[in-house]
């Protein structure tokens, strides 16, 4: 068997040849750059959902007051928008950590300190933030038995008690904790530590308390991973490197072949550094606020 660096197109005139354990490590490389990838690409789905969460309160509340938008359809609609918001954030949410566990210990292995590295985080989280068991178990409940939301509320009150001409809008979706007392998803320790208005609670701090813990749980993860993605870039980019150095080819795509004694290439991988630049690009979009709910958002 001979292994190559070649053209990923007209392959066979300008290569180098290279042994069986720089193929195989350049392989690896390759598949933990794309995994890595697709586990930052997943938290920017958490973060494009949760942002579309609170656009779409903002928007409720600047309806509220631009239209004469209180009678009861109108505050169904919104609280159905609202609960598919919900859905949405909480089965991203989901994605995120079933695919990263299965990402990392199809890299690593179950036994890896990568592996367990995450899964403790995740269990710290859920032991030590109350709005995490809240909505680790809210994703249950909405999955098994029902939607979340039973109230919306517009308000409207003064932003300064000494000053009557300045108003602040908003608008606020809560549970009923009596509707979700015989739900298993939602253990009753959970439910009672809750706080809780006439026996509802506002799920918008508990929503922004999560995404606090997630972002912390895969930044932990990710200086975890970031010696060995620097391995593994090093190892990338020198492929590249080598071939170009010989062989001036810059804009050319390359790969790694393998050639079976009758010289046919019996596999043709492409080796592009687009793959490391697009997961810095994401982690430099999504390095951002870490304590969502210390941060309120507003267009005063």
């Amino acid at each position: 068997m001979i292994y190559r660096i070649d053209k990923i197109h007209c392959p066979g005139k300008d290569f180098i040849n290279i042994d069986k354990d720089e193929y195989e490590q350049i392989i690896k490389s390759k598949e933990k750059l794309f995994e890595v990838l697709y586990i930052e690409e997943k938290f920017d789905f958490i973060l494009t959902s949760y942002e579309e969460f609170e656009s779409e309160l903002l928007t409720i509340a600047l309806k509220a007051v631009i239209y004469d938008n209180y009678e009861w359809d109108n505050l169904a609609n919104d609280i159905r928008i609202m609960d598919r918001r919900i859905i949405n954030l909480l089965s991203v949410c989901r994605l995120y950590f079933d695919h990263t566990s299965n990402s990392l210990s199809k890299l690593y292995g179950k036994q890896s300190d990568k592996y367990q590295k995450f899964q403790i985080s995740r269990n710290y989280e859920y032991d030590n933030n109350l709005a995490y068991r809240m909505m680790e178990g809210l994703r249950n409940h909405i999955q098994h038995n029902n939607l979340s939301i039973h109230k919306l509320l517009y308000s409207r009150r003064s932003k300064d008690l000494k000053k009557d001409n300045e108003l602040l809008n908003s608008a606020a979706i809560y549970m009923a904790v009596d509707k979700l007392k015989n739900d298993n998803a939602l253990k009753k320790k959970v439910l009672s530590e809750l706080k809780t208005e006439d026996g509802f609670v506002d799920i918008r701090p508990y929503i922004r308390s999560y995404l606090s813990s997630i972002t912390k749980i895969h930044d932990d993860m990710k200086k975890k991973l970031r010696r060995d993605l620097e391995k593994c870039e090093n190892v990338y980019n020198e492929t590249i490197e080598k071939y170009y150095n010989k062989f001036s080819h810059n804009e050319i795509s390359i790969g790694v072949m393998r050639i079976d004694e009758h010289k046919k290439a019996i596999d043709s991988i492409s080796i592009l550094n687009d793959v490391i630049k697009r997961r810095k690009e994401l982690e430099k979009k999504n390095s951002g606020i870490k304590f969502f709910h210390e941060v309120v958002i507003s267009n005063k």
